[in-house]
């Protein structure tokens, strides 16, 4: 099943639920030879990468939540990914109370040199969990400047420049 049919799939059974519940959510393929990466983005908060040593914000269109829309069909966009790259996919959870006070562009740019599913994991979620918990600053690691949160609704850090919208 293609992912357009399986966003369609998930969209269709959270409105059959009957309770006027949405979500937001993306579903991801990547194939593991790195030849290819899709995405679809259901209002959710846009996605990092890290890429050479440099963290930007992947720019997918965004279509709406699920539950809202029973005949939306969701768009399937490609992904500039290579070898080497590190992407960050988080909930728009991360971005309310305040574990909103987490710098994720930094937070990812410090942790490159560790293994993703191990310490760079374990680091990213402490930091984030931390900061929602009300732990002191030092905890949560760098704090973004006033303002300056990735995701839709918030703007680009500093020297992160904008992709292009296919998510390149």
């Amino acid at each position: 099943m293609d992912l357009a049919d399986q966003a369609g799939q998930l969209n269709r059974a959270l409105i059959g639920h009957g309770r006027h519940s949405l979500a937001t959510g993306q579903l991801v393929r990547i194939a593991l030879d790195g030849s290819r990466a899709l995405l679809v983005n259901a209002g959710h908060p846009w996605p990092l990468r890290l890429r050479d040593g440099d963290v930007h914000e992947i720019r997918p269109e965004v279509d709406l939540p699920f539950g809202v829309d029973a005949d939306l069909r969701y768009r399937v966009q490609q992904l500039d990914c290579r070898p080497g790259d590190r992407l960050l996919f988080y909930t728009d959870g991360v971005q309310e109370r305040q574990a909103n006070a987490v710098d994720l562009p930094g937070l990812l740019h410090s942790t490159a040199h560790e293994h993703p599913r191990r310490r760079g994991a374990d680091t990213s979620l402490r930091a984030v969990r931390n900061s929602a918990m009300g732990a002191p600053p030092q905890a949560r690691g760098r704090r973004l400047p006033q303002g300056r949160r990735p995701g839709p609704a918030g703007s680009t850090p500093a020297g992160a420049g904008p992709t292009s919208p296919s998510g390149g």
